[in-house]
């Protein structure tokens, strides 16, 4: 009789912690590095990678973009302030460069005789130079304020998520909403350490 042979044993997927899929998101995000180059500092396979950084299709049908689209995401956003961080310098530089011309224009006239036609000439440049310094003044209090305005709750932003994950995993994944319960103080621990 014939001996069967053995089918070889199906290999099982290896499971990642959401730190590790979230640091290789941030890799090659932020740091612009290619599947290779994490595979090579996380261990984990390109292929994986590559399955991750795919566009997705969440459950409640919406769509969750490729990490190649969260990265020009990420690059538009940091340009931006890029540019709006020389914006608030020129304007600052500026502002410094007029208060230091009216000083010097003050010292230089200060003492001296002239007519009524310098007078008015001088009265005129620096009523100028006084209107253009409170503009930019105004202008970079508007801008703290919308910057004041824009600040996220990050604490918020993240009990709310937990409050979503909670009420999804008790309604589709009761073991994972267990395992959770379970490990919850480590987790909270972990989060303290790692974004504090």
């Amino acid at each position: 009789m014939a001996e069967r042979q053995k089918a070889p044993a199906s290999r099982s997927k290896k499971e990642y912690s959401f730190e590790i899929v979230d640091q290789c998101e941030g890799l090659y995000i932020q740091e612009e590095k290619t599947f290779e180059e994490i595979s090579k500092l996380t261990k984990v396979p390109a292929v994986t990678l590559q399955r991750w950084g795919s566009e997705k299709k969440n459950p409640d049908g919406t769509i969750e973009p490729s990490w190649g689209e969260k990265k020009k995401q990420w690059k538009s956003r940091l340009l931006k302030a890029q540019e709006e961080t020389r914006a608030l310098i020129r304007e600052e530089i500026l502002l410094r460069d007029l208060v230091n011309q009216k000083n010097l224009l003050d010292k230089y006239l200060e003492g001296r005789e002239y007519d009524r036609s310098d007078f008015n000439t001088h009265s005129l440049y620096r009523d100028t130079l006084n209107g253009i310094a409170k503009l930019l003044a105004d202008m970079r209090k508007r801008d703290e304020s919308l910057r004041g305005i824009q600040k996220i709750d990050r604490p918020q932003v993240f009990v709310d998520f937990l409050k979503d994950l909670v009420s999804y995993l008790k309604d589709h994944d009761p073991e994972a909403l267990a395992a959770m319960e379970k490990n919850f103080d480590p987790f909270i621990q972990f989060a303290k350490g790692k974004y504090s």
